[in-house]
């Protein structure tokens, strides 16, 4: 069985940020049309042509994007324009992208602007303060990227969460790409009839 399909990105921008844009899609088009529901998985060879002189879509140049537990926001110099080695990798991969603040550890997140930074599991109480966002502000404006941000919807107050979101606003600025309420709000039972 041949799977042929033809990609063209590589002419454009960075090869080595085309390139794996092309392959994911690439990949992702080809399993997609091989596992059609009810049909067993091919036992026959597999070959997969790509033809970089042929578009077939577009993908975005912001598609690129890495999503990070909130505990790693309240770790000191991670997130931080100071995190050179961070900031190259980052930039690596592209001049845009977007960066998940989340995860479980989001629904057990404060905010307390001047309190001690604390990252930590779901388990515990994760702590963020002006110092942890404003290090976010400045990772991300030195690598490009924007950022999403979940907001605590599993044990926070809609006051708290309200607050938490001016002072990520506030220090983000236009790097701010979004909010996120809740972090698999289906999980917290009471939202069904």
């Amino acid at each position: 069985m041949n799977c042929a399909l033809h990609s063209s990105q590589i002419r454009q921008g960075s090869r080595g940020e085309r390139w794996a844009r092309q392959i994911g899609q690439i990949t992702l088009i080809c399993l997609g049309a091989l596992s059609v529901a009810g049909q067993p998985a091919p036992s026959w060879p597999l070959q997969i042509k790509v033809n970089p002189g042929t578009v077939v879509g577009h993908i975005s140049p912001d598609f690129l994007g890495f999503g990070y537990e909130t505990s790693a926001v309240a770790q000191t110099n991670y997130f931080s324009a100071t995190n050179t080695t961070l900031i190259q990798l980052y930039r690596n991969l592209g001049s845009n992208g977007l960066i998940r603040i989340g995860g479980n550890v989001s629904d057990h997140t404060r905010f307390m602007p001047d309190g001690q930074p604390a990252p930590r599991t779901e388990r515990e109480l994760t702590v963020i303060n002006r110092q942890s966002l404003a290090d976010l502000a400045g990772f991300a404006r030195a690598t490009g990227w924007r950022v999403m941000w979940g907001l605590n919807l599993g044990t926070g107050s809609p006051a708290e969460a309200a607050e938490e979101a001016v002072a990520v606003a506030a220090a983000l600025g236009d790097r701010l790409q979004s909010f996120e309420i809740g972090n698999e709000v289906d999980l917290h039972g009471g939202y069904h009839e």
